[in-house]
C-alpha cells in the first residue's frame, strides 16, 4: 500500500568507502542512446539481442570521447552512491556536484577545484536507516524549474520515504534545511534489500521513482507482477500539484490512473532498478535492473510496460 503524507539473486552493494569514492569520482560517462520506435510495447516486454553477422557490434563513429577526471581525494566521502548536478537553476552552482552519501548526507563538491573540502548540503542521518548494504539515503533530484527545492529517497527500518527539502537561507542557496522536510509519500518494505532508490524528473516535468521488489530472493511476495503494489515498479507522480490531501497528484496519462492498479505505477515487473537515465536527445528512459544469479538487464522503460519479473 502506498501512503501519502504532509528475475533474478542480486549482488549486494556493501562497498568499501575508498573504492566507492574512487569509482564514483573518477568521473563520468555520458551515454547518448540511439533513436527507436516510441510505440508502447505489448505486455510483457521481451528483451531482444542485437544481431550482427560476425557477432560483433559495428565500431562507434568518431566523436565525443569520455574523459576521466578526479574531483575528490581519497577518504573525503562516506560511501557515495550517486552524484547529480543542480541543473543550473540556482546561480553560482553550475560547476558543483552533489554527492549522495548512503549513511544520510548530501555533500557538494567543486568540480573545478578538487582540493576544496566537500561542503555539507543536507544531513539527515538522524532519520535514515543505513545498514551498509542496500538501505540508506539512495537518491536525490533537484526540481528543474523551482530553485532551491530538492527531493530525496531514503529508507527507515521499515519503509521507503520520498521527501522534499528546501534551501531556506538566501545567503547559502546550496544548503538544504533538514527542518523543512515534507514527506511526499512512503511505502512499506518487507526485507532489507532491493530498494531501487533513484529518483529523477523526466522531460515531462514529473518525478520518476525507482522501486525494487522489496527484497529476498525470487520475489516471494510476488510484488513485481502485483500492479497494486509500489514494489518492483517505476513510479511517476506530479509533485507540482497536490490532490486529496496528498503532496502530489497522479498524471492523467499514468497507465492505471483510472483503475486496474496503483495509480502511481508507470511500469512494472522490475526486480531492482538501481539506476535509470533519460536520453537527452530522444527522451527515452533507460533503466539498469539488477538481476538474480547470472542475468542482468538494461531496459527502455515505456508507459505500462511489464518487464517480466
Amino acid at each position: 500500500m502506498i501512503v501519502a503524507e504532509g528475475r533474478r539473486m542480486g549482488v549486494k552493494r556493501k562497498w568499501n568507502g575508498r573504492l566507492a569514492a574512487a569509482w564514483l569520482l573518477a568521473l563520468c560517462l555520458l551515454l547518448t542512446a540511439c533513436k527507436g520506435n516510441s510505440e508502447t510495447p505489448e505486455t510483457p516486454v521481451n528483451g531482444q539481442a542485437n544481431e550482427h553477422p560476425n557477432g560483433q557490434a559495428p565500431a562507434a563513429e568518431p566523436g565525443w570521447q569520455p574523459k576521466l577526471v578526479t574531483v575528490a581525494s581519497e577518504g573525503t566521502l562516506d560511501n557515495p552512491v550517486g552524484m547529480v548536478s543542480e541543473y543550473g537553476v540556482t546561480s553560482g552552482l553550475k560547476d558543483k556536484g552533489f554527492i549522495v552519501e548512503q549513511p544520510g548526507r548530501v555533500v557538494m563538491l567543486d568540480l573545478k577545484q578538487p582540493s576544496v573540502k566537500p561542503q555539507v548540503v543536507l544531513d539527515i542521518r538522524d532519520r535514515v536507516y543505513s545498514d551498509g548494504n542496500e538501505q540508506g539515503l539512495l537518491g536525490l533530484a533537484f526540481h528543474p524549474k523551482k530553485p532551491g527545492i530538492a527531493y530525496v529517497n531514503y529508507t527507515t527500518k521499515t519503509h521507503t520515504v520520498i521527501a522534499r527539502f528546501v534551501m531556506s537561507d538566501p545567503e547559502h542557496p546550496e544548503v538544504l534545511d533538514p527542518a523543512s522536510e515534507v514527506i511526499v509519500l512512503t511505502y512499506e518494505q518487507p526485507f532489507a534489500n532491493h530498494k531501487g532508490g533513484q529518483l529523477a524528473f523526466g522531460p515531462d516535468g514529473y518525478l520518476y521513482i525507482a522501486s525494487g521488489d522489496g527484497g529476498s530472493a525470487g520475489d516471494p511476495h510476488g510484488n513485481g507482477q502485483n500492479k497494486n503494489s509500489p514494489l518492483g515498479k517505476l513510479l511517476r507522480i506530479d509533485v507540482d500539484k497536490g490532490s486529496g490531501g496528498k503532496h502530489y497528484s497522479i498524471p492523467a496519462d499514468n497507465p492505471f490512473s483510472g483503475g486496474g492498479g496503483a495509480p502511481e505505477v508507470y511500469a512494472y515487473g522490475l526486480r531492482n532498478p538501481w539506476r535509470f537515465s533519460f536520453d537527452t536527445t530522444t527522451g527515452k528512459l533507460w533503466a539498469a535492473d539488477v538481476g538474480q544469479n547470472r542475468l542482468e538487464e538494461i531496459d527502455i522503460i515505456e508507459k505500462g510496460g511489464n518487464y517480466g519479473w
